[in-house]
Order: structure tokens, then C-alpha cells, then sequence
């Protein structure tokens, strides 16, 4: 439509659209004074919610499959096929980053991936691993050897936490805590 500038005094024609994406309840923002109203009108003119990732699971799939073919194309590189095994371990992840963690895990997985077979949950393990917050020198040391006995038990958790000596219990909480719980097999 028309537009005056703050100041001005002849109205100008604009052809244009605004589209703001948030994180938050701008309407109880506006209830509690923390965002103006006139503004929140504005904005509200078509509302479009999207749930976070991890309500969206059935969705991760055809995310991986578009991003996949995203970073081949901008990698000049064949698309890389992804496993069922694979996508099962993309679903199980919470994705707290939404699908920009998932895009970035993709992209990490693909640079570790050596391209001479489908893409397969181990091909998660570096990569879901670059993406966890840093770790102590103790934490990371335990990090590094869960992830060792993982890779020599071929990818069965229970090999690897038989061979670690630790209880199911006590391998669960380490798995998790180094945010390897998308990797499933054996435990859980």
C-alpha cells in the first residue's frame, strides 16, 4: 500500500512483505508489557506456527533427504544415500537446535563419511559429537573411550559397555550425557 515516512508529508507506494519469525508468545509478551501492541498487529497479520523438530519426527526424514541433496549440490558431490538405520538414529535425536542442528549433523556426518556406502548411524558418532558442548579434560578422556569400545564392539552398545565394565544404568546416563542417545542399539 502507501506508507508516510515518521517526519514526512507526501505518501509513498511500497509493493513489499514483512515475514518475522520468534521463538516466543508474542501475544503474552504484548499482556505483559514486554512487546508493543500496535506492533504485534502488525506482524499478526497471517500467523503460522511451527513445532520444534523433535514434535515434528515424521518430518525428519524428508528434512535429511532435501538437506542431503542440498550439501551434495553445493559440494559438486553425488547425494549421498542415507540408510534406514540411519534416518532411524536422525528421528530418535531430540534436535534441540531444530533443523539447523540437523542440517549442520548432516553436513558434519557427510564430511566424515567415506562415500563408499549408504550413510549409517556410525557415520553420526563424529558427528553428532563435534556438536556437543566442550567437555573437561576427565569427561572427554570417557568420552573418547565409550565411543572407542563402541567402534571396536562394531557398533553394539552392550559389547561396548560389557567391555567398559559399567552397568547399564551408568552406561545410559554417559551415552546421554555426551548426547550419543540417537545412536540406539542393544541398550535401549
Amino acid at each position: 500500500g502507501d506508507v508516510r515516512r515518521v517526519g514526512g508529508g507526501t505518501p509513498r507506494r511500497v509493493d513489499l512483505r514483512i515475514v518475522a519469525a520468534t521463538h516466543r508468545d508474542l501475544a503474552a509478551r504484548v499482556r505483559e508489557g514486554q512487546f508493543r501492541e500496535d506492533l504485534f498487529y502488525r506482524l499478526a497479520q497471517a500467523t503460522l506456527h511451527v513445532p520444534p523438530l523433535r514434535d515434528r519426527r515424521r518430518d525428519v526424514d524428508a528434512l535429511a533427504v532435501a538437506f542431503l541433496a542440498e550439501i551434495a549440490m553445493r559440494n559438486a558431490s553425488p547425494v549421498p544415500v542415507a540408510s534406514p538405520a540411519f534416518l532411524a538414529a536422525l528421528r530418535a535425536h531430540a534436535w534441540p537446535g531444530n533443523a539447523r542442528e540437523l542440517r549442520a549433523v548432516l553436513q558434519s556426518a557427510v564430511l566424515w563419511w567415506d562415500g563408499a556406502r549408504p550413510l549409517g548411524p556410525e557415520d553420526l558418532i563424529e558427528a553428532l559429537g563435534s556438536l556437543r558442548p566442550a567437555f573437561g579434560a576427565e569427561e572427554q578422556r570417557e568420552f573418547e573411550r565409550m565411543l572407542d569400545a563402541y567402534r571396536r564392539a562394531g557398533g553394539s552398545q552392550e559389547a561396548a559397555r560389557r567391555a567398559l565394565g559399567l552397568t547399564r544404568a551408568a552406561w545410559r546416563h554417559r551415552w546421554r550425557r555426551f548426547g550419543l542417545a540417537a545412536l540406539r542399539g542393544g541398550l535401549e
